[in-house]
């Protein structure tokens, strides 16, 4: 695979910016519905500073295991803001466990629900806190859905390349998928993913796992569509082996992708080509 050099873009070539909240922290308190295309965008609160160590405990005895990632993205070559959405299920690993607590700063929570139930939540100090609607007990599981959007502050880069075009790379180590995914943003908590990327139709997307399929001619409908500025392609990537989230990654650009050939024939079990190889 070849990529793009990315250099910062100046203003002027930043469009449809989302205003950032004042406060440090956003209450979200009970959320029904995502916002609607017309309405004013959320606010967005500020980030924490990147690369910080948590304090000591913050990924000990949470009671939950993060077993998947579904992810979703959508991105522009005209806007310098995404819109995602990202499915997780847990599995308690105790009996008793109420909340969940995952990393997310900077981004505008539009929408949360469990079970696909509206529930309440709270965004401070780069966590998201999530009642669940049950009390689980010791090995059974919920889907934290959080749909949300605005301008990433670290991590997803969105910048023009060394020829003037836009780009989208992202950038986890070491603990930076926050900055676009609500996660269990720590090497301890690993898991599986399918990351679905919508982006304009002349780009091309690579992404951690298996390409599932060839891209296609986006939906009008499909699920989360954001800044558009053209017809838009979409891409599905699936991981079948639980990675820890620094290196759940994306890129996509307006690019040539070369195949470098095959590697760790009969050592790779999660291939899925007949050989088992990776390519």
């Amino acid at each position: 695979m070849t990529h793009e050099t990315c250099r910062p873009v100046g203003t002027a070539g930043l469009r449809r910016r989302i205003p950032r909240a004042t406060l440090a922290g956003l209450a979200l308190g009970v959320i029904f519905a995502g916002t609607v295309e017309g309405q004013t965008a959320p606010p967005e609160p500020e980030p924490i500073r990147p690369g910080v160590r948590a304090p000591a405990g913050t990924y000990e005895n949470t009671g939950l295991d993060v077993l998947h990632y579904d992810v979703e993205l959508s991105l522009s070559d005209d806007a310098d803001w995404i819109l995602g959405s990202v499915q997780v299920r847990l599995q308690a690993t105790r009996p008793g466990v109420e909340r969940v607590d995952l990393d997310f700063t900077g981004l505008a929570v539009t929408e949360v629900t469990v079970d696909g139930t509206g529930t309440q939540a709270s965004q401070a100090d780069g966590r998201l806190g999530v009642a669940l609607s049950r009390t689980l007990d010791l090995g059974e599981e919920a889907v934290v859905h959080i749909r949300y959007r605005g301008v990433p502050d670290d991590a997803l880069v969105l910048r023009d390349n060394i020829h003037g075009k836009p780009s989208a790379f992202v950038d986890n180590w070491p603990n930076r998928a926050r900055f676009w995914l609500p996660s269990v943003d720590h090497p301890s908590d690993k898991a599986t993913a399918r990351l679905t990327v919508h982006a304009p139709a002349e780009w091309e997307v690579v992404a951690n796992g298996r390409l599932v399929g060839q891209p296609y001619a986006t939906p009008p409908d499909e699920g989360a569509r954001g800044p558009e500025s053209g017809p838009q392609r979409t891409w599905v990537y699936n991981t079948e082996v639980p990675l820890p989230t620094y290196t759940l990654v994306v890129g996509a650009a307006e690019m040539e992708v070369t195949s470098l050939g095959t590697a760790a024939c009969g050592r790779a079990p999660a291939s899925s080509r007949r050989d088992g190889c990776i390519e």
